[in-house]
């Protein structure tokens, strides 16, 4: 017989969204936790196309988003953060995205004075 856990997922909702959270929440920890190991590998590899592949999957973008990312970075989870095509990020970058985070690509909106 298998216990199987079940977590309540309302802090990390809540998290997502932008809202007042628990960063202590279960649930949150487990997923930080998973992706703090996913972000040591990547740091770690050496094979260019393997480093690829698990940014790739890291950051769930479309395998053929051209975006290069310079180790070591760090990031809180990944999926919240939206990478455009043609991006880089340099080192020791540290990527705080408990909830959306995205920068844009088009020079324009960069160089205006509005805020994005």
């Amino acid at each position: 017989m298998s216990s199987t856990i079940t977590y309540d997922q309302t802090e990390f909702q809540a998290m997502v969204k932008g809202d007042f959270y628990s960063a202590a929440d279960p649930y949150i920890r487990k997923i930080a936790t998973e992706q703090a190991k996913k972000v040591k590998a990547i740091n770690r590899e050496d094979d260019d196309a393997k480093r690829q592949e698990m940014l790739v999957d890291f950051f769930n973008v479309k395998p053929d988003a051209n975006f290069y990312v310079v180790s070591p970075f760090f990031c809180e989870y990944g999926f919240n953060t939206t990478i455009g095509t043609d991006s880089s990020i340099g080192p020791n970058t540290t990527l705080s995205d408990v909830c959306s985070s995205k920068h844009p690509s088009i020079f324009s909106v960069q160089s205006s004075s509005t805020p994005y």
